[in-house]
C-alpha cells in the first residue's frame, strides 16, 4: 500500500526509481500552487458579488481605488483558510469539501445538455470538446466518486450533503431525519460487514471467479450469502439505534413527529395512560421480533 495515500508517488517511485518521486513532488507544487492560483483570485470575487448581493458582509464587496481589487475579500478568505488549516489534517478538510464541490461540478456540466436542448439556438462563444461523450463521462465517474465517498467516508460526506441540502432550500422533515440516521448508523454496520469479511469469503469469491462467474454472480451468490448474518446484525442494530437516537429525529425535524419524539413530549407531561401503552406495544413488538427470529434460526437448522 502506498504511505500516507501518496499512490501516484509510489507508482512512479517503482517504476522509475527513487529520483522520480522528487520530479512528481515537483509536479504537485506546480499543480498546487496553479489551483491556489485560480481558487484565491476566483474564490475571493464570489464574496464580492454575494457582498453586493446583499448576501455577505458588506466589506467584502469594497474595491481598493488604486488596485481595483476586492482587497477585504481576499483578507477575509485568506483568514478564513489559515483558521480552517488549524481546525484538523488537509485529508479532513478535502474530505468535507471534495464532496459538495463534485456535486456542483455534476450540476455544471448536466446543464450543459439541458441548455443544448432547451436553448439550441443559443450563441455559444466556447465549444464543449468531446461533446457529448467527453461530459458524460465525467458526469459518470464524478457520480461514481461521489457514491464511493459516500459509502467509504460517511462521517465526513453526509454532513456536506446536508449542508448542501439546507442551502438549495429543502427544509427540515422526515427526509433529513431519515439522512441523519444514514450518518450515524453507515459506518457502524461498514465496520461490521467489514470484520466479517475473512479469508474464507475471499476465497470462496476468487474461486467462483476462477469457474467463470460474473461480478454480479459472485456478489449476489457468494458475497451475500455469505455475509447475511452479519448484514441482518447490522440491520437489527441500527433499527435499535435509530430508534433510541431521539437528538437525531428531534433536531432534523420540524413539523412531522415521530414515535421518539412523541414519548419524550409525553414523558415530559409526566406519566399517563398513553404513555403506558405505548411502551407496552414497543415491548411487546420487540419480544415478537425477537421470538421470530430465533423460530426462523431453529427451523432453518433443522433443515
Amino acid at each position: 500500500s502506498a504511505p500516507e495515500d501518496r499512490v501516484a508517488t509510489a507508482v512512479i517511485g517503482q517504476i522509475l526509481g527513487p529520483a522520480a518521486t522528487q520530479v512528481m513532488a515537483l509536479a504537485v507544487m506546480v499543480s498546487t500552487f496553479g489551483c491556489l492560483n485560480g481558487m484565491i483570485f476566483a474564490g475571493a470575487r464570489v464574496y464580492y458579488a454575494m457582498a453586493r448581493d446583499g448576501l455577505f458582509f458588506e466589506a467584502a464587496g469594497r474595491v481598493n481605488e488604486k488596485s481595483h481589487t476586492p482587497n477585504h475579500s481576499l483578507w477575509m478568505q485568506g483568514a478564513w483558510a489559515a483558521f480552517l488549516t488549524l481546525t484538523g489534517r488537509y485529508s479532513d478538510l478535502l474530505d468535507y469539501v471534495i464532496f459538495a464541490v463534485l456535486l456542483f461540478y455534476i450540476l455544471t456540466i448536466a446543464g450543459l445538455f439541458v441548455l443544448r436542448r432547451t436553448r439550441p439556438d443559443a450563441e455559444r462563444p466556447y465549444r464543449a470538446f468531446g461533446y457529448p461523450l467527453l461530459p458524460a463521462a465525467y458526469i459518470a465517474a464524478a457520480a461514481f466518486i461521489e457514491l464511493m465517498l459516500l459509502l467509504y467516508k460517511p462521517s465526513y460526506t453526509w454532513p456536506g450533503l446536508l449542508i448542501v441540502l439546507t442551502r438549495l432550500g429543502i427544509g427540515l422533515s422526515l427526509w433529513t431525519a431519515g439522512i441523519g440516521h444514514v450518518v450515524i448508523n453507515l459506518p457502524l454496520c461498514f465496520a461490521i460487514l467489514y470484520a466479517s469479511m475473512g479469508d474464507q469469503q475471499r476465497s470462496a469469491e476468487r474461486a467462483a471467479r476462477d469457474l467463470g462467474a460474473r461480478e454480479w454472480q459472485v456478489l449476489l451468490l457468494v458475497a451475500v450469502p455469505m455475509l447475511r448474518p452479519a448484514l441482518l446484525a447490522a440491520f437489527f442494530l441500527s433499527v435499535t439505534l435509530s430508534w433510541d437516537e431521539f437528538i437525531i429525529a428531534f433536531l432534523l425535524t420540524r413539523f412531522d413527529v415521530t414515535l421518539p419524539v412523541e414519548i419524550w413530549r409525553l414523558l415530559r407531561s409526566g406519566l399517563s395512560p398513553r404513555l403506558n401503552a405505548v411502551g407496552s406495544l414497543v415491548f411487546l413488538v420487540s419480544a415478537l421480533a425477537v421470538v421470530l427470529a430465533e423460530i426462523l434460526l431453529l427451523a432453518r437448522r433443522r433443515t
